[in-house]
């Protein structure tokens, strides 16, 4: 680790930024005139990377690895979405291996407008050596692809995070293009 410019450096890497979650920071860590969560490594003056935001494709919509151990999440259709979404998919995402990529941990399609339908919210199984899923607490990104295009969508109340075994109702929510 190297201090310079107010930064607390990693070791520098092919790239000259990495993005960290809040998890990785030391609580010393001073990021100013850089966005949240971009450190960036000891590469020469180059100024600091531009914050991608949340990044979710159509192709990152695929099936989650089942752990063996989950949540349910019961989505009211209609209320929730509140849109022609039907024939889209409702997809979770969380970055599992730290690396500023989410991967999909949850994925189902959406059914008639007016009818419920539950989501799957894999957990992380303890007995691999690699996270594979979510711990309690974690809070995922909950996105829609509906015809080629992403929404992300916030469920409202704000899901409060994973629990093993858990089950919670979305009753609302809205939902922006990405």
């Amino acid at each position: 680790v190297t201090t310079t410019n107010n930064f607390i450096l990693p070791e520098p890497s092919e790239d000259c930024y990495t993005f960290v979650g809040p998890a990785q920071l030391p609580e010393d860590v001073e990021t100013v005139g850089c966005p949240e969560f971009v450190v960036p490594l000891n590469c020469g003056e180059e100024p600091c990377a531009e914050d991608p935001g949340i990044v979710i494709t159509p192709e990152m919509f695929t099936a989650p690895t089942d752990t063996g151990i989950n949540m349910t999440v019961l989505v009211n259709a209609g209320a929730a979405l509140n849109t022609p979404y039907a024939g889209g998919e409702l997809g979770a995402f969380y970055d599992l291996n730290g690396d500023g990529n989410l991967q999909c941990v949850a994925l189902s399609e959406i059914p008639d407008p007016s009818a419920a339908f539950s989501l799957t919210i894999w957990g992380d199984n303890g007995t691999t050596p690699d996270k594979d899923g979510l711990d309690d607490g974690d809070i995922p990104y909950f996105a829609i692809l509906d015809g080629g295009i992403v929404y992300l969508f916030e469920p409202s109340p704000a899901f409060s995070g994973y629990v093993d075994n858990g089950i919670v109702i979305i009753a609302n929510g809205t939902s922006s293009p990405l």
